[in-house]
């Protein structure tokens, strides 16, 4: 004799408990699969963030080179500006 047989006998109380036991399947297994989900889900986005944080990386060095040489071209104008302005004062 399985469970529902054994469920059975008791009636309309054996039935409510076979409906019960099926509700509570079905609601585990939603949950299971929504966790497959949700992990899927997860997964993927971390993927897309460590492209979208290299991309970054890439644009933050080339934006950091960038702005090197520019100090450096900075920092040699002003120190042609001052090498001028002392051969002026020399004179």
């Amino acid at each position: 004799m399985n469970l529902n047989e054994a469920l059975l006998q008791y009636g309309a109380v054996g039935l409510i408990a076979i409906l019960a036991l099926i509700a509570v399947r079905e609601l585990f297994k939603r949950e299971v699969q929504a966790h497959k989900d949700e992990t899927a889900r997860a997964d993927r986005l971390e993927v897309e963030l460590k492209k979208l944080n290299e991309t970054i990386q890439q644009q933050y060095l080339t934006v950091l080179a960038q702005a090197t040489a520019a100090m450096s071209e900075a920092f040699d104008v002003i120190k042609a500006a001052d090498g001028t302005k002392r051969d002026k004062r020399r004179r």
